[in-house]
């Protein structure tokens, strides 16, 4: 069984890594305000994008028994820091503290 699950593990790792490094021999073939370059950010953005939606609308797992309003009003939050600071790091930090405030019931106690 062992064996199975580091035949998974690296499959799955080489298909990652794969296109990394092919991304890695072609970039210097590529200008960085190409159309293709272009495309490629674009769809990246549209997969994250995609996969957020995902998460927030139709968790599993633990984050599944938690309330949705309670995860968009976090995501919220956090979009709201990265659009006027422009901190990532911030902005993640904000979605996750915000969320373990909203989710314990330490703001609705604060607030009553």
């Amino acid at each position: 069984m062992t064996d199975n699950i580091w035949l998974v593990v690296c499959l799955g790792a080489f298909a990652t890594f794969m296109w990394r490094f092919a991304g890695i021999a072609i970039a210097q073939f590529v200008k960085p305000d190409s159309l293709v370059m272009l495309y490629v950010n674009a769809a990246a953005h549209a997969m994250v994008a995609g996969v957020m939606s995902i998460i927030l609308v139709f968790p599993v797992g633990s984050l599944s028994t938690t309330e949705t309003e309670y995860r968009l009003l976090s995501f919220a939050l956090a979009l709201l820091i990265m659009l006027l600071s422009k901190r990532l790091g911030l902005a993640i930090l904000t979605g996750l503290i915000s969320f373990a405030l909203i989710q314990s019931g330490l703001v609705f106690q604060l607030i009553n």
